[in-house]
C-alpha cells in the first residue's frame, strides 16, 4: 500500500514539475492563441498600426519559422507529426510587452494565416505561409560574383530524417540562371577551415551542391524551397557536385 502511495506521489510530481517548465518557457499550444473574430477586430480598433514591432522568433514544436522581415512573412515548412496541427508555440518579440494571435486554426487553413503582433497600443500583422518541402535559408551580408561567406540554416520536414535541423557554415557562389553552389565548411581546432561533409534529405553524405531553378515543378527529386538572407526565391532542386579525384 506504501509503494502505491509513493509511486501516486513521484507521478503528481512529475506532471507537476513538466506543467511548470511548460508554464516558465513561455511554450502555448497553438489553438490557445487562435481568437475570435470579434476579438481580432477589436484588438486592432483599439490600436494603431505600428512597423516597429516585430516577430524576431516564432518556434512550432521546436522546428524555427523562417522570419521575412521586409514582406511580413513567416514561413513554416508543415512537420507530419501526432501534433502537427495544435504546435507547441514559442514566441519572442522586439520588445518585453508585445503579444501574439492567430486568426485561424492551421488543420482550418485553406492558404495563408494571419498572426499578430501587439501590446498596449499597438498592433503588426504577418502573413504565415505553410510550406510542404524542406526549406533552406542562406544569410549572407555581400553576394560576391566569386564567392561569399554564408550561414545556411536547413529545415527538413521529413518525419524520415534524422537530421530535421542543420546549422553549418558555407561558401555560396552564384552560377548562371538564378542557380547556386553551395559548399559547406567548418572550423578545426586552430581556426583551420575545412569541408564539412553533412547528409540531408536522405542523400549521402557530400560538401558541395548544386541549387538549380525549377520554377513551379514540384515533380522532382530533392525538392527544397530557397530563401536568401530570409527572403522567399521559389522552388530549387538540391543536387550534390561531386568532383573526379574526390
Amino acid at each position: 500500500m506504501k509503494r502505491k502511495n509513493v509511486l501516486f506521489v513521484v507521478v503528481i510530481i512529475t506532471i507537476i514539475l513538466i506543467a511548470m517548465i511548460y508554464i516558465f518557457s513561455g511554450k502555448v499550444r497553438y489553438n490557445k492563441l487562435v481568437v475570435s473574430e470579434n476579438d481580432w477586430n477589436k484588438t486592432i480598433s483599439e490600436r494603431r498600426q505600428s512597423t516597429d514591432l516585430k516577430i524576431e522568433r516564432l518556434v512550432f514544436n521546436d522546428y524555427p519559422l523562417i522570419v521575412d522581415q521586409k514582406n511580413n512573412c513567416l514561413y513554416y515548412a508543415m512537420m507530419d507529426s501526432f501534433q502537427k496541427n495544435n504546435p507547441m508555440v514559442e514566441f519572442e518579440g522586439n520588445e518585453p510587452k508585445g503579444k501574439i494571435m492567430i486568426q485561424e486554426k492551421l488543420e482550418e487553413a485553406r492558404e495563408n494565416i494571419s498572426i499578430m503582433i501587439y501590446n498596449d497600443s499597438y498592433y503588426k500583422i504577418y502573413t504565415l505561409k505553410i510550406k510542404n518541402h524542406p526549406l533552406i535559408n542562406i544569410e549572407y551580408n555581400k553576394l560576391s560574383e566569386k564567392r561569399s561567406r554564408a550561414e545556411v540554416l536547413i529545415l527538413d520536414n521529413n518525419i524520415k530524417s534524422q537530421q530535421k535541423i542543420v546549422k553549418t557554415a558555407a561558401y555560396l557562389i552564384p552560377l548562371q540562371n538564378q542557380e547556386y553552389s553551395l559548399s559547406f565548411r567548418t572550423e578545426s581546432l586552430g581556426r583551420n577551415e575545412r569541408k564539412n561533409e553533412i547528409s540531408i534529405f536522405g542523400m549521402e553524405k557530400e560538401h558541395e551542391f548544386r541549387l538549380i531553378k525549377q520554377g513551379n515543378r514540384e515533380d522532382i527529386r530533392n525538392t527544397i524551397e530557397l530563401f536568401l538572407n530570409s527572403e522567399y526565391q521559389g522552388v530549387y532542386q538540391i543536387e550534390p557536385i561531386r568532383r573526379e579525384g574526390e
